[in-house]
């Protein structure tokens, strides 16, 4: 089962999109703070400056998304067991 490379791409693109939205919400957190309180600027012109933080959340989102979709594919085409299985027990 584990050899199948879909059950490869589901584990790597969940893990990297799992990585990404936590880059991304350490980084908008970090830039949030810095902004608003070092620099002074207002909240919504802090939002406006985030915005390509939040791109690249959805992206990683979509990365993560889709790796947990292949594994469940992986996981009813390959994780049932099958009728001879069922038999000899």
């Amino acid at each position: 089962m584990y050899t199948k490379p879909g059950a490869n791409y589901a584990f790597w693109l969940s893990n990297i999109g799992m990585i990404g939205m936590t880059t991304a919400f350490a980084a908008v957190g970090v830039t949030q703070v810095y902004l608003e309180r070092k620099v002074g600027m207002d909240f919504i012109d802090v939002q406006q400056a985030m915005e390509v933080h939040f791109l690249i959340l959805i992206g990683a989102a979509s990365l993560f998304t889709l790796g947990i979709i292949m594994y469940i594919i992986n996981f009813f085409k390959y994780g049932t067991p099958s009728n001879e299985a069922l038999q000899t027990t």
